[in-house]
């Protein structure tokens, strides 16, 4: 997705979500979407070696999951942040990462799903193998602000939605 100021989510409340269903075992780092190259400034969600990650600025400042996704189910990942002390990681609905770091970096990367190995420049070597469905950013707005009921339906927009695929 062409790069737009709007997808660069500093300075403030944010939330980023996406439904996925892994197929086959999972190689490091493997980017589900995110607005970085080369782990330059930026954001990611990836997988690594089956646990859902969040790199603020870079990649260099990340939340990893303690839960490892599991093949053929449908999972909820979600980073939530408040815009002023703290950046969550949920999988379907339980918390299960946590970071003092926000992000207050920008860049002129595309946006990308399904962007493949983070820091090879989005290579095509390591796709997600497997579904990425319902992905919703939010800008200005914590969706949510603890652990919650999975969604059971598909993701709707909500007011300050930029993305919503």
């Amino acid at each position: 997705i062409a790069h737009t100021t709007a997808l660069n989510l500093n300075g403030g409340a944010y939330t980023i979500e996406c439904w996925v269903y892994p197929t086959t075992s999972f190689a490091t780092y493997i980017t589900l979407l995110g607005k970085q190259s080369l782990f330059t400034a930026g954001y990611s969600l990836w997988v690594n070696s089956g646990y859902p990650a969040f790199g603020l600025n870079g990649g260099y400042n990340s939340i990893t999951s303690s839960t490892i996704l599991t093949l053929n189910n449908w999972h909820h990942i979600a980073v939530v942040s408040d815009g002023s002390t703290y950046t969550k990681l949920y999988l379907d609905g339980v918390q299960v990462g946590t970071s003092a770091t926000l992000l207050n970096t920008s860049t002129t990367s595309l946006l990308t799903i399904n962007g493949n190995k983070a820091g090879t420049n989005w290579d095509a070597d390591y796709p997600f193998r497997g579904l990425i469905s319902d992905v919703r950013i939010v800008k200005g707005t914590a969706v949510y602000t603890g652990a919650f009921t999975r969604p059971s339906a598909p993701l709707t927009a909500v007011t300050l939605s930029l993305i919503h695929i």
